[in-house]
């Protein structure tokens, strides 16, 4: 089969390429010589791919290096200011806000202490689910999710479809076979 190349119109670097590798675009070309300018042209995007990604490793590298700088440069300053938010806090311990306050406003903020209520924290869900039916029912929540595996669910719809002229079940959306062009590059 031959065919003539329409592609490209509007990239003259592109077509100056074409013309400068001996192909005619009006010419018709046979399958073989499509085959070897689809391939060379596979080879340019592959020496491509390796390029973005040579830049993309160089700037990871280089980012890399940069937050380390910043982090080392920033470490000191975040250990100091956890000392000083320790002493703020043994100073909160000390003082004597009166009795019904429990912070004061200073010139570069408020220290204090606040009241932290009782908790518990989980640490077996199980147990913690027996307990609950056992004495506060109502705090037992059932959370169920579903979910539909679109391998498996495929098949049955087609099949569905097939056998009723072609209806489409309710919350699917189809997609009818077509031939689509492709390539893919193999990169060494």
């Amino acid at each position: 089969m031959t065919a003539a190349i329409q592609l490209f119109t509007g990239d003259d670097d592109m077509l100056a390429d074409l013309r400068e590798r001996g192909v005619e675009l009006a010419a018709p070309m046979a399958d073989s010589q499509l085959d070897a300018l689809a391939s060379e042209y596979m080879g340019e995007m592959a020496d491509c791919d390796r390029e973005v990604a040579r830049y993309t490793e160089a700037r990871d590298a280089e980012l890399r290096r940069v937050a380390m700088k910043y982090d080392a440069l920033m470490l000191p300053h975040i250990v100091r200011r956890g000392r000083f938010e320790q002493f703020v806090k043994e100073l909160a311990e000390r003082a004597d806000f009166g009795p019904k306050k429990k912070s004061r406003d200073v010139g570069n903020g408020t220290y204090g202490r606040r009241a932290k209520p009782e908790h518990v924290t989980i640490l077996d869900k199980d147990k913690a689910v027996d307990f609950a039916r056992a004495h506060f029912p109502s705090a037992v929540k059932e959370k169920t999710t579903y979910t539909v595996e679109q391998k498996s669910i495929q098949p049955v719809v087609i099949a569905y479809m097939k056998a009723h002229e072609g209806e489409l079940p309710e919350g699917f959306e189809h997609t009818a076979e077509r031939d689509e062009p492709f390539c893919k590059v193999e990169v060494d």
